[in-house]
């Protein structure tokens, strides 16, 4: 499973981490967050943030909350955009701070 996250990761495949991750959700196949985490860097990376904030909500419904990865590439997505996103940013923070992880520098 890894070594096809790593592949499509090197090749810039956002569509196929997508198609495979679907796929393992239908099989009934144990998901890892690292599929996750990586569609996440991905879609960011593409500046495709409501598809990011899709992969969160699928990552709650299948019982994976926040961890500290999770936010941090929250954080780092929302604090290089505009002013549009600062309302996210800040939702972020307290997310952060509530989960006991402090603020990266």
């Amino acid at each position: 499973m890894r070594c096809i996250a790593a592949t499509c990761f090197r090749n810039n495949a956002i569509e196929c981490l997508a198609k495979f991750i679907k796929r393992e959700e239908v099989l009934g196949w144990r998901i890892y967050r690292l599929l996750y985490h990586g569609l996440m860097v991905m879609l960011s990376s593409m500046k495709r943030l409501e598809e990011m904030e899709q992969v969160v909500i699928e990552m709650e419904k299948f019982n994976y909350g926040y961890s500290k990865r999770t936010l941090y590439i929250l954080y780092k997505t929302y604090s290089e955009q505009e002013e549009g996103y600062r309302h996210k940013f800040h939702r972020v923070l307290g997310l952060m701070c509530k989960h006991g992880y402090g603020v990266p520098s």
